[in-house]
């Protein structure tokens, strides 16, 4: 007698969504307003930061030596702070002067935990 084998079960396969169609940073409404920054990324992480929309509103500027300038809108700096600390020592805030100085203050707690 043969013995029965069980249909193999289907295995269901979630598809990312393509992130470069979702800025991980949106505003909340389509109100005017928000807080504009700058900032300028090395040439060593340009492309990284090129390849994707991070923000909804959001303009990428190339500069002479490889580096590029992202300048950007958003409704709040939390949240923005971590994620320009994420890329370490190749990105540096031009503007808002409060955005540079979150990333110096979460710097420092880094080094005074150490």
């Amino acid at each position: 007698m043969k013995s029965r084998q069980e249909p193999a079960a289907k295995l269901r396969v979630k598809k990312r969504p393509d992130t470069n169609k979702h800025p991980i940073h949106t505003p909340r409404t389509k109100r005017k307003g928000g807080i504009t920054f700058r900032t300028v990324f090395d040439a060593d992480v340009a492309h990284l930061v090129e390849e994707r929309q991070w923000f909804e509103l959001q303009q990428i500027t190339p500069l002479p030596d490889g580096k590029i300038e992202l300048r950007g809108t958003t409704k709040s700096l939390t949240g923005l702070d971590l994620w320009i600390f994420g890329w370490g020592p190749s990105a540096r805030v031009l503007e808002p002067s409060s955005l540079r100085r979150r990333i110096r203050d979460i710097a420092q707690t880094i080094l005074d935990r150490g």
